[in-house]
C-alpha cells in the first residue's frame, strides 16, 4: 500500500502520508523517518550555530574572520563599545571620547604637529613635492601637484607584539 494515502480530516504529513508501516525493517517509512529526525537535528544544530554567531557578531572589539578567510575590520562603533564596557560608560559617552579623540589628532596634524601615542606610535604630515609623472593609458608627462600626506609609523612596542 505504499501509494495509497489515507482520508483524515486534515491533510497528513510526513510517513503516514505515503500510507506505510512505520514499524516495518527498512521500509521506505522508517527511511522518511529517519530523513526527517537527521533534518530537524541538522536544523537544531543550524539554530544553535546561528545563534552562536549572533552573539559573537554583537561583541564589539574583538576581530572575527569572515567565510573568504580575511579578518573583519573592527570599526570606531567597536571601539566605542569597548571602551564604553571597559569604564563603566554608555555607548554613547564611549563614542562621544573615541570622537572627541580623533577630532583632536586631526586638529594637531591640521596643524602640522606630530602626535607620539607611546605604545602605538608616531602620527605626522610629510609634505611632498611637486613633480613629473606619466599617464599610464597614454604614456604622456604629467605634472603631479604638491600635496600633505598623513604618515604613521608604529612604535617598537607595536611592531613586536604584532
Amino acid at each position: 500500500m505504499i501509494g495509497s494515502l489515507e482520508r483524515t480530516s486534515h491533510p497528513p504529513t510526513g510517513p503516514a502520508r505515503i500510507g506505510c508501516d512505520p514499524k516495518q525493517e527498512k521500509s521506505p517509512c522508517q527511511r522518511i523517518i529517519r530523513f526527517y529526525s537527521r533534518t530537524e537535528s541538522l536544523l537544531s544544530r543550524l539554530v544553535t550555530s546561528c545563534s552562536i554567531l549572533e552573539r559573537e557578531h554583537a561583541m564589539p572589539a574583538k576581530a572575527k574572520t569572515a567565510a573568504n578567510g580575511k579578518s573583519r575590520p573592527v570599526t570606531s562603533k567597536h571601539l566605542a563599545a569597548a571602551l564604553a564596557e571597559e569604564h563603566s560608560l554608555t555607548k554613547r559617552q564611549g563614542g562621544e571620547l573615541l570622537q572627541n579623540l580623533i577630532s583632536l589628532i586631526t586638529k594637531h596634524l591640521k596643524r602640522g604637529e606630530r602626535i607620539k601615542l607611546t605604545g602605538l606610535g608616531i602620527l605626522q604630515v610629510r609634505k611632498r613635492a611637486a613633480r613629473m609623472g606619466r599617464n599610464p593609458a597614454t604614456g604622456e608627462a604629467i605634472k603631479i601637484k604638491a600635496s600633505k600626506k598623513i604618515a604613521f609609523r608604529p612604535a617598537k612596542e607595536l611592531k613586536d607584539s604584532v
